[in-house]
């Protein structure tokens, strides 16, 4: 079967760039940024991929410039800025998918906006940073714990903004940026949630204003722009796992881009060139599976846009068509349409249920032989449960896990069958 997508749009509820995105279990969210006028609106676009839904909500306070990120059942919003260089803040917005509430307060230890977010097991970090009208570039990272919901301080090798912070396993990595002389860098620092300890590493080329996401072990950092305002197709590739790095490019060379990976793809997607003149409508697709790369392209070409990925679905909100300064209040959507495993024998047949399920799920099979395995995988592609199958009826135990998309796909010993899955949702 070979991998095939299609594309739809959604509308938003203010057009508006330099928002942030983050996803929690089934939701993906879109909040802050700012439009036409100088003042933010506080702005928060919900999408639930179970009901096929668009909410409009709110964040606490309107702000441009902030960072998202997510870990478990928990999603923050923090920092950001008034108007471009006029206030910066140091509010929170903290949404607890456990009970389905926010809560939000001025918890950064330090006010700024362009800083980065990553979460990773019980940790979310915010890092870097800057306050224009002050000339402050932060090292500042406030770090909140979600098992005691408080938050502690710790700090970057270097201070800078329109850095990139993305996470992997138990790493969490922030990498590149810029100050206000026009140095860029090429330092990465990474958190290590176990022990909580700060090692550091080096990009290929300095840069800042790139994108970064994560496939399975590896971390993909691509694009930017350089001191002398040359933008880079370049992405360094980081596996957590064997401390390695490795470098690939991009079709075309543009910062401001935004990245995010599901289902075994790493997109690259909009950016715009060293001018701000247009914004890039460019997608590049990279296939984890076949280390090979595509491309596909937007409907609107997009800067200062925001994206993440969510079960099938890799989604990218807002943003600048160009230097017009008239944003974009649309929602570009590619779902992957099949798994591009193996073709799939018709004779064997395979259903979950209750879909959602909160402690147990009943997966029955038609067809299957002994000693063929269910693998239930997160969204990132981790296995998280294995069982064999003794008959055509197993129940899985899903009690422990967090609430979220999985996939349950069974294997067959048969020559003649390679896999077949099945997306289902947990809720507790």
């Amino acid at each position: 079967m070979t991998a095939s997508a299609q594309w739809s749009t959604a509308t938003v509820q203010s057009a508006r760039s330099l928002l942030a995105a983050t996803s929690i279990q089934d939701k993906a969210m879109f909040g802050g940024g700012i439009g036409m006028i100088s003042v933010p609106p506080p702005a928060l676009d919900i999408y639930t991929q179970s009901t096929n839904q668009w909410q409009q909500s709110q964040i606490s306070q309107g702000r441009t410039s902030l960072a998202a990120a997510s870990t478990g059942n928990w999603a923050i919003f923090g920092g950001g800025a008034n108007d471009w260089i006029l206030s910066t803040y140091n509010r929170v917005d903290i949404y607890n998918g456990t009970v389905g509430s926010w809560t939000n307060g001025d918890f950064l230890s330090v006010n700024r906006a362009k800083l980065a977010a990553a979460g990773a097991g019980s940790k979310i970090l915010f890092a870097g940073g800057e306050f224009d009208m002050i000339n402050a570039v932060y090292d500042t990272v406030d770090i909140f714990d979600t098992l005691t919901q408080s938050w502690t301080t710790s700090a970057l090798s270097v201070a800078r903004f329109n850095l990139a912070g993305v996470s992997a396993g138990n790493k969490i990595l922030f990498a590149g940026g810029e100050n206000f002389s026009g140095n860029t860098y090429d330092n990465v620092d990474i958190y290590d949630v176990t022990t909580g300890t700060w090692t550091t590493a080096n990009l290929s080329v300095p840069r800042s204003r790139l994108a970064a996401t994560s496939m399975g072990n590896k971390i993909y950092f691509g694009g930017g722009i350089n001191n002398i305002g040359v933008v880079s197709n370049v992405v360094d590739i980081y596996d957590v796992v064997s401390n390695t790095w490795t470098t690939d490019t991009l079709s075309q060379a543009r910062q401001y881009l935004t990245a995010a990976a599901t289902m075994g793809k790493v997109f690259f997607a909009g950016g715009t060139d060293a001018g701000l003149a247009t914004g890039s409508n460019v997608v590049d697709i990279f296939d984890t599976a076949t280390a090979t790369w595509s491309i596909d392209s937007l409907t609107t070409g997009r800067y200062f846009c925001a994206a993440t990925a969510l079960g099938t679905q890799f989604l990218i909100s807002g943003g600048l068509p160009d230097n017009s300064g008239f944003p974009i209040n649309t929602v570009e959507i590619y779902t992957i349409t099949s798994s591009g495993l193996a073709p799939i024998e018709t004779s064997k047949t395979l259903s979950v249920y209750p879909n959602p399920a909160s402690q147990k799920v009943v997966i029955k099979n038609n067809g299957f032989q002994p000693g063929d395995v269910i693998n239930i995988s997160d969204v990132m592609g981790k296995q998280v449960l294995s069982l064999k199958i003794s008959k055509n009826e197993t129940v899985a135990d899903i009690s422990s896990l967090s609430n979220g998309i999985y996939f349950v796909q069974l294997s067959s010993v048969s020559e003649n069958f390679t896999s077949k899955s099945q997306k289902i949702i947990i809720q507790h």
